[in-house]
């Protein structure tokens, strides 16, 4: 394995882009110890900014995460870090942007979904960057979670409305009322539902709208009982 992979030293950027050899330079990093396949890593930094924008390469930066330790995956992490609004909303690199949600060190996970919630409005405006809080939502705790959540659903009705009538988007809007603390849930619930005809529009919408039904005659129950 160390011979084969020797054979790329120096060639890691020309091979990540093709559509067969990033494949086993795939390998090599899930296979191979980190301090023989260290040198793909060495490679790819310097482009740190181009990689996951690469529909391959955000693969290779996807395994990298996975099997090296976080010390050697670091500086190239922080630096991509700075660039999260951005690659959040980049249809290959908000992969990379989940990973890190999930494969991530507890201070960058805290750190991208501080980012997230900064720029709920900014995020939340593509189908990629919703797939990306969405995440953020499931691999929070609850204190974090709770938190992020209330950050988001202090967006406008209509930008809630704009997001989840998409596949990941109205995920996030689900997820978020899910988590978040009940008085703002309640009046997210009603400001939604002046946004009937927007979610009416797609499937994704509509699917929102009846999750909301269904929980409006819940609270609506509660109160009552």
């Amino acid at each position: 394995r160390i011979a084969l992979a020797t054979a790329f030293r120096g060639h890691v950027w020309e091979a990540m882009q093709c559509a067969n050899a990033n494949h086993v330079l795939q390998k090599c990093i899930e296979t191979m110890r980190p301090v023989d396949s260290q040198f793909i890593l060495d490679e790819i930094t310097p482009f740190a900014g181009k990689v996951p924008r690469h529909r391959y390469g955000v693969r290779l930066l996807q395994r990298l995460l996975e099997h090296f330790p976080p010390s050697r995956m670091y500086g190239i992490v922080e630096e991509l870090l700075v660039e999260g609004v951005a690659l959040s909303t980049h249809i290959y690199a908000n992969f990379f942007m989940q990973h890190i949600l999930e494969h991530g060190t507890e201070s960058q996970q805290i750190t991208l979904t501080k980012l997230l919630a900064e720029n709920a409005s900014t995020v939340c405006g593509t189908t990629y960057g919703c797939s990306v809080v969405t995440k953020a939502l499931e691999c929070a705790d609850q204190d974090a979670k709770t938190a992020f959540a209330n950050a988001l659903l202090l967006l406008a009705p209509h930008v809630l409305a704009d997001a989840a009538c998409s596949r990941h988007g109205h995920l996030t809007v689900k997820l978020a009322l899910q988590a978040a603390c009940a008085p703002q849930r309640t009046t997210v619930f009603i400001a939604l539902a002046n946004e009937n005809g927007t979610l009416s529009k797609t499937r994704y919408g509509r699917t929102l709208n009846k999750y909301l039904g269904e929980c409006w005659v819940e609270v609506c129950s509660g109160e009552c009982n």
